[in-house]
């Protein structure tokens, strides 16, 4: 048996009983924190047949250092090393195994066998494997972190306009829209969820107009999803009429834009040609484009409140 060290950035778990390339999510953390390795190689060969294993074992050496894996780690001993890589030349078998193990326990965390063709060529490709199974989970991790990052400043963010929206606010009329009277609304932010309620009598609404209901009790959640732009969600209408009936719809809704002195949103209609026939309205097939502003809010106090919530100062509704 020859022995050689080198230093590796990486290590993998992987099942050690498997034919071939294999790697599961439990050696990851081991692979992202090893910083050392060293290698050792064996030989098997038919007894009958003339070998010679110093030979042998430098001729997988030569084949070793003719790949990028000396660049890629540096080499300790085993009392110091993050990984062990154990290459298995088998004559008999004509099977070449490459083994990552953990130092700790000696189990294996990465392994891959091939048949043994050209030895050459053989070790050159298990190393290229192993090289880009390390990038492949070097790489995924980035990834989490990077998400974990916009996760966390998405959080922060969702906590500065929280603390920074105020709580009355009031629908704005379209500039073609007659006889229209802004509706009030209570809008506040709980985690990465964005929360609506109105309670208001629709223009209109009297006993000379029964399919005008006389209460109109409605609840909107909407959430925003990880790296999402929008928020996305339901309304739930809770109507009274005034001759005693009830119903209550769900219709869907996104805020596609919030800030402290203005929320847009796309919400779906009701449809009210059932109401005609003495049954609850529905959720209709189109949708509007609906907005809210801060409840009596002056333009100096908007472009106050657009410096306060930019410097961070803002702290209360």
């Amino acid at each position: 048996m020859v022995l050689k060290t080198l230093l590796v950035t990486v290590c993998l778990l992987i099942s050690s009983n498997s034919s071939s390339q294999n790697m599961t999510d439990a050696g990851r953390p081991t692979l992202l924190r090893a910083k050392t390795i060293q290698v050792l190689t064996s030989t098997e060969w038919n007894k009958n047949h003339t070998f010679n294993p110093n030979v042998e074992g430098k001729r997988v050496f030569a084949a070793i250092d003719a790949t990028p894996l000396f660049r890629h780690f540096r080499a300790t001993d085993a009392t110091h090393a993050d990984l062990i890589i154990k290459i298995d030349d088998d004559e008999m078998l004509d099977r070449v195994t490459f083994d990552v193990l953990d130092p700790e326990d000696n189990s294996i965390i990465y392994t891959e066998s091939r048949a043994r063709v050209a030895i050459d060529n053989d070790i050159r490709r298990l190393v290229q494997h192993f090289l880009e199974a390390v990038e492949t989970t070097r790489s995924r991790d980035a990834e989490l972190r990077e998400q974990a990052r916009r996760v966390e400043l998405q959080r922060k963010q969702l906590q500065t306009l929280a603390a920074s929206l105020q709580r009355d606010w009031e629908s704005v009329c379209a500039p073609d829209s007659k006889g229209c009277t802004p509706t009030p609304n209570q809008v506040w932010i709980d985690g990465n969820s964005l929360f609506e309620l109105a309670d208001y009598q629709p223009s209109g609404a009297s006993d000379q107009h029964p399919m005008i209901p006389k209460r109109m009790v409605v609840n909107c959640k909407t959430e925003k999803a990880e790296d999402a732009l929008e928020w996305s969600g339901t309304c739930v209408y809770n109507m009274t009429w005034s001759n005693g009936a009830t119903c209550s719809v769900t219709t869907s809704e996104r805020i596609t834009s919030v800030s402290i002195t203005r929320v847009d949103g796309v919400s779906q209609r009701i449809g009210w040609a059932p109401v005609k026939d003495g049954k609850c309205p529905i959720a209709a097939a189109l949708f509007r484009d609906f907005s809210l502003v801060p409840k009596q809010i002056s333009p100096e106090d908007q472009q106050a409140l657009q410096e306060c919530f930019a410097s961070g100062a803002c702290k209360g509704r």
